[in-house]
């Protein structure tokens, strides 16, 4: 009987002191993710989707104020250098959990009313007579930029572009103009377009 008790009171101890140990000890915690942790993550897993892409661009990348809810616009461009670009945008409701509704946003080569993406301004400019006049003009390379904004990132997605003719080219456009660039069998220009669409000026 005795023993019985103290093999209990053993037992109660070993427990109180294992519940004690885990009250007190410091629990380890999740490691803090960045925003470039997650748009890391997010570019991972397109990869491992194999899905066609020339082109991923993640926009609007924001932490809910409460939890560990990311949510995310992936912007999935392919034949982005061209002037019939297609373009699909993925808007993630919990980035962590890869979970995202799909929208396509251009599938075809029709002009649009108005530039809302570069590659619009791509289309819209592309059917420009200054366009016509570029000699192979159906394989020319193309770069558009927003509010003539020419930096570190710009040059990474257009290595042919020179900074110098850029920014003379920019230098009496509104700050919301689009800026297009095509260069093709040694031949260059430059298309600057409004948001609406209208032609501001070529070279």
């Amino acid at each position: 009987m005795r023993k019985g008790y103290l093999n209990i009171v053993i037992l109660a101890v070993i427990v109180a002191v294992f519940l004690l140990a885990f009250t007190v000890l410091p629990k380890q915690q999740m490691p803090v993710l960045t925003k470039d942790d997650v748009e890391k993550l997010l570019l991972k897993d397109l990869l491992e989707q194999n899905i066609p892409v020339s082109e991923v661009r993640v926009l609007n990348l924001n932490k809910a104020p409460e939890g560990d809810v990311w949510t995310a616009t992936v912007i999935i461009a392919r034949n982005q250098h061209s002037r019939c670009p297609t373009v699909e945008k993925w808007d993630y409701s919990d980035a962590l959990r890869f979970k995202y509704r799909p929208e396509m946003l251009i599938n075809d080569c029709n002009q649009r009313a108005s530039i809302a993406l570069r590659e619009e301004a791509l289309i819209n400019s592309g059917k420009s007579t200054r366009f016509a006049a570029i000699t192979g003009a159906n394989d020319a390379f193309g770069c558009a930029f927003e509010n003539k904004k020419y930096d570190s990132a710009a040059a990474e997605y257009c290595p042919p572009l020179d900074e110098t003719a850029f920014n003379a080219f920019a230098t009496d456009l509104p700050l919301n103009a689009w800026i297009v660039y095509w260069t093709g069998a040694n031949q260059t220009a430059f298309i600057a377009l409004s948001p609406q669409n209208e032609m501001l000026k070529t070279s």
